[in-house]
């Protein structure tokens, strides 16, 4: 699978259709294929795959028609296949329900930090996605920030300029790549590296967990490194954050 595409998991569950219109919304916005992918446990379940594979490509058939869909069902562990699934990727995505029982919060945790491409995962909830929702936050927190600034400022881009906030964390070490000094705005064009192709970028403290979620209350996504903060800022984001969250593994 080497064609430039986005893949997402579905169940059928409430996440899961979440996560297939905004992964449908990023397809469409990339211009590329949509590959759904419903893994089983074992070739017992296989029978179950066809009806929700079903569902999935009619639902998005109608909301966008002629994007380029392809449908898949493989057997094995979603952490173990998920990875294997995202070379050629240019986005991998997945739902979380806000009430999700343990196994399922530790299985997106274990895919976050095992991630080999960018993985969004997208949060359960009532607010329609992307709706007066335009700003894209950037979290930084460490020495494998590269990756994550490039991604959030090429993401700004995306969406036609929407406006970079960073996001100062009690993670946080340093100034990320290409990003202002605290309070500061950089004007565009203004230096190099990535920042000088975006709109001008904002600074935000977010010393604690609830005062991050806050600042991703009005944002269209949040991007950070997948091993960032020791983990302490995934697991803050995956169980507060009010919009999609992209983790971007550094280069190995």
């Amino acid at each position: 699978m080497s064609t430039v595409h986005v893949v997402v998991a579905v169940d059928g569950s409430p996440a899961s259709v979440q996560a297939l219109d905004r992964a449908a919304a990023e397809a469409v916005r990339r211009r590329v294929e949509l590959v759904c992918l419903v893994v089983v446990r074992s070739e017992y379940d296989l029978d179950e795959a066809a009806p929700v594979l079903d569902l999935a490509l009619a639902r998005i058939r109608r909301r966008h028609v002629g994007l380029t869909l392809r449908a898949e069902h493989v057997v094995g562990d979603l952490v173990r296949v998920l990875p294997a699934r995202q070379d050629g990727a240019a986005l991998t995505v997945v739902g979380l329900s806000r009430h999700a029982a343990p196994p399922a919060r530790a299985a997106v945790h274990r895919l976050a930090r095992h991630a080999t491409g960018p993985l969004m995962v997208v949060p359960a909830g009532p607010r329609p996605l992307g709706r007066g929702c335009d700003e894209v936050l950037f979290v930084p927190a460490g020495d494998e920030d590269a990756d994550a600034a490039a991604f959030a400022f090429a993401e700004a881009a995306r969406c036609g300029g929407s406006p970079l906030r960073v996001a100062h964390t009690w993670a946080y070490r340093g100034t990320p790549p290409g990003a202002p000094a605290d309070g500061a705005d950089a004007a565009p064009g203004a230096g190099g590296g990535v920042a000088a192709r975006t709109r001008p970028v904002a600074v935000t403290c977010a010393p604690s967990a609830a005062e991050l979620a806050e600042a991703t209350r009005h944002a269209w996504v949040a991007v950070l490194a997948a091993r960032a903060g020791g983990g302490r800022l995934r697991r803050a984001l995956l169980r507060r954050a009010h919009c999609p969250v992209v983790f971007v593994p550094g280069a190995r």
